[in-house]
């Protein structure tokens, strides 16, 4: 049986607290395949990096990945490890999203991947503090977005030197996705920016943490289905 992989953000992460409602999970069934996600909400590209080098290693048959905005930055945990990082290192565990539930993520996780805004609502006071220092005073965003933008395209080009099938689902962020016109193949068939299906043209809500409604993720999953786009692939 093959298996679908996902790699991106809040768009493309499926949640424990809306079971079966993630168009990916829909197109799993479909299929008959088996699901690996490791999604998630508030991530940064970096992160999303690291989730796509897990599903090349775990060995899926073909991957859905999204790209995020350049408001994501990684910091230091409490309890940070000596060793290189890889996936397992960033914190997963206690959150609703699915890819949490994999047994591999630490209990302690070294590395907090989060957008700025959550950040800033961190539980621990001087974090706080040093994230407003940090944004007030360092935080650079046209060198950020560049660094984005050349993590995609590393991305980009790890995904096509595997040899695994791919669709790339990019985020409308007006700093990076200009950037990405001279590192990427924007016309690309397998580049998906457009409705009906890329969820960021989907019917929006703020009641659900994928941000579309449920109605969107079903009618988005159908288009695909009807696409014939991932058939020569999962069938």
């Amino acid at each position: 049986m093959k298996t679908i992989g996902v790699a991106g953000d809040s768009f493309m992460s499926a949640r424990q607290d809306y079971p079966g409602q993630h168009f990916t999970q829909h197109i799993a069934i479909h299929y008959a395949t088996n699901y690996k996600t490791f999604a998630r909400g508030d991530c940064s590209n970096t992160l999303i990096r690291y989730q796509v080098n897990q599903l090349i290693e775990d060995g899926v048959d073909f991957i859905f990945w999204g790209s995020t905005q350049a408001d994501r930055i990684e910091i230091k945990a409490e309890r940070a490890q000596g060793h290189p990082p890889n996936l397992f290192d960033f914190n997963y565990q206690g959150l609703e999203d699915v890819s949490s539930l994999d047994s591999r993520f630490k209990e302690y996780p070294s590395i907090i991947s989060n957008s700025l805004t959550s950040l800033l609502q961190h539980d621990v006071p001087k974090v706080v503090k040093n994230i407003k220092t940090f944004f007030v005073k360092n935080y650079e965003w046209r060198s950020k977005a560049d660094q984005d933008a050349w993590i995609i395209h590393s991305t980009w080009a790890t995904l096509v030197r595997s040899g695994i099938p791919f669709v790339f689902i990019p985020a409308p962020d007006l700093q990076i996705k200009p950037r990405l016109n001279d590192l990427l193949p924007m016309d690309a068939k397998n580049i998906i920016d457009d409705y009906p299906l890329s969820p960021h043209t989907w019917e929006q809500t703020e009641v659900t943490p994928y941000h579309t409604t449920k109605l969107a993720q079903e009618n988005g999953y159908g288009d695909w289905v009807q696409s014939g786009r991932l058939d020569k692939y999962l069938k």
